[in-house]
């Protein structure tokens, strides 16, 4: 099968990738798509900043503007940016399918490197992320290619957010009024040593950290548009259904916090922009590929459990549009 992503890195960027895997200095990659963001500027900023390797560094930005004043390579990041790579893509915002679509366009300018690190672009970065994103995943219960980690991100409003001794792990979850279901985490105080790592009922979209042994497993689907609710819980289902496990944000692991709220955020289906108003495909998609209806061998579901299992596992009747685990999710083999 080919590669799921096609390298465009010139002889000598891969002569010293090379070098790099062999020193054992890993690379990063941060996927962030942005629709008439404010803040993307302040997070790419943030991003390189407070990296320890940004010349390891690589972030791919997926933007959706209105106007040219409205990129996220402003003037702060020209001043950091050194060695990181940037790569953008920009279409207008009318053109927005959504941010699950979005995501799978920031994919496309993902090249391989050795931790994808998935982020909104309204966040902030610990000091020397980098090194303990890559700490994190090695201190995983499980191989590289076995496990993600992902969250809904800290909450930036809390004072010294990035030293916070509790860690979102995300456990809970209810029914909208038009019968999405909707996860959301808690702050779970976890003991380094002893409990690092607390399974997740799905991953949180605003944060995941991947090895790219995982995304070559699990690429992100990019025919999805006008997905928001869904987007979490396909991705899971797709992990789950390959073997590979989600865990909460560990003990000590705060590197990325999210800027809940803010004044101004701007959103696509408060735009209008066309898959919120005339596009329902990728959520048809996304039911289809939930109930076993459609089958596709690249973004569909892999063979290692069953979709019974993994509807176990989240404590969901997803066709009967029920929570069949209410309170205190666990794991199965914990319950």
């Amino acid at each position: 099968m080919a590669p799921f992503v096609q390298s465009d890195m010139r002889a000598h960027e891969r002569e010293r990738e090379r070098e790099r895997r062999k020193k054992g200095d890993p690379t990063l990659c941060i996927s962030m798509p942005s629709f008439r963001e404010e803040l993307c500027n302040q997070t790419m900023g943030s991003a390189i900043s407070n990296a320890k390797h940004p010349e390891r560094l690589a972030i791919g930005v997926y933007e959706q503007d209105d106007d040219p004043s409205e990129t996220c390579v402003k003037d702060n990041v020209e001043k950091v940016r050194g060695r990181t790579k940037i790569r953008v893509r920009t279409v207008p915002s009318k053109e927005a399918r959504g941010p699950t679509k979005a995501r799978s366009q920031c994919f496309q300018l993902y090249k391989g490197e050795d931790v994808y690190v998935q982020i909104d672009s309204h966040s902030k970065f610990a000091k020397d992320w980098d090194v303990r994103a890559v700490k994190m995943l090695n201190g995983m219960p499980v191989a590289l290619d076995r496990g993600v980690i992902s969250s809904h991100p800290i909450n930036t409003h809390i004072e010294n957010w990035d030293t916070y001794d509790h860690s979102p792990v995300v456990k809970n979850v209810r029914i909208d009024d038009n019968g999405d279901f909707v996860f959301w985490g808690d702050l779970v105080k976890l003991k380094a040593g002893e409990d690092d790592y607390a399974p997740s009922r799905t991953i949180g979209a605003g944060f995941m950290l991947a090895h790219r042994s995982v995304m070559e497993q699990v690429p992100i689907d990019p025919n999805l548009d006008g997905v928001f609710w869904g987007e979490e819980l396909l991705y899971t289902a797709r992990l789950y259904t390959r073997g590979i496990d989600v865990y909460g944000v560990p003990a000590d692991g705060n590197i990325v916090g999210h800027v809940y709220g803010y004044e101004g955020h701007k959103v696509p289906w408060d735009d209008k922009t066309f898959s919120w108003v005339e596009n329902n495909d990728g959520r048809d998609r996304v039911k289809a590929l939930l109930t076993g209806e459609l089958k596709d061998e690249v973004y569909g579901m892999g063979e290692e459990r069953t979709l019974a299992q993994f509807w176990d596992y989240v404590g969901l009747d997803y066709e009967g549009k029920k929570i069949t685990i209410e309170e205190d999710w666990k794991p199965p083999h914990l319950r």
